[in-house]
């Protein structure tokens, strides 16, 4: 059975990262949205893929800039990936458009490993009416620690496509892990079957930090600020 995992007694999902993220810094020119090491690309997607495709897959992508998303990424099985920031708030920007909308901004493959330690960057979608997707759908390794997932006030939309997330941050899967550190997950108004965490087919949560807040509305037993499944 699924469970939510604490890897020492006492963890809260009310402490707080110390670092205070920065005021959203001006577009530079020059069509730079990330690095790797002294390689610039534009587009984060297109960073991720150099690191994927790299012998070892493994590798740091630096956001040096505001960045939307109009697909969603993947980290393939094999792959270790970090996403940080350059020291200035950056926001990355799901879009939300019917073809969009049902998908998560990153979906972690079983195998993959994805961490997000950037406190100065903030993860949302493109304001809908519609209901949407959440932000991370992990089926291998998925770590936050540091950074803010901002649903943006937006409903959260139940659906079992495996590149969509019933949750902000979803993990699914009995090789699924998300390990929560520090950061902030906030700001989204539930539907049936969906929270601001959820856990399930056996996947595993690690609580050791961070916050969880302003998840409301639900109208169900089956949400919640963080909702667990049996297998």
């Amino acid at each position: 059975r699924s469970a939510v995992k604490r890897e020492r007694a006492g963890a809260r999902p009310a402490t707080r990262s110390k670092t205070q993220p920065q005021r959203p810094a001006a577009p530079r020119s020059g069509g730079i949205a990330a690095k790797v090491g002294n390689d610039t690309y534009s587009s984060l997607a297109d960073a991720v893929a150099a690191v994927t495709g790299a012998g070892d897959k493994t590798g740091t992508v630096q956001i040096v800039e505001n960045i939307e998303l109009s697909e969603f990424i993947v980290i393939p099985s094999g792959a270790d990936i970090t996403i940080t920031d350059d020291g200035e708030a950056h926001t990355v920007t799901m879009a939300s458009s019917a073809e969009q909308r049902s998908y998560a901004a990153f979906v972690v493959e079983r195998g993959g490993s994805l961490t997000i330690d950037g406190a100065n960057l903030t993860f949302t979608r493109q304001a809908s009416a519609e209901r949407v997707s959440g932000l991370v759908v992990c089926h291998g390794e998925f770590t936050l620690q540091d950074g803010t997932f901002d649903f943006n006030g937006q409903t959260v939309a139940w659906n079992t496509n495996t590149n969509s997330a019933s949750a902000v941050i979803h993990a699914c899967g009995e090789d699924a892990v998300f390990t929560m550190n520090g950061g902030t997950i906030q700001n989204a108004f539930l539907n049936t079957n969906t929270a601001g965490v959820q856990v399930s087919s056996d996947a595993s949560f690690i609580l050791n930090g961070g916050v969880i807040k302003d998840i409301t509305g639900g109208g169900s037993a089956r949400s919640g600020a963080v909702l667990v499944y049996a297998p």
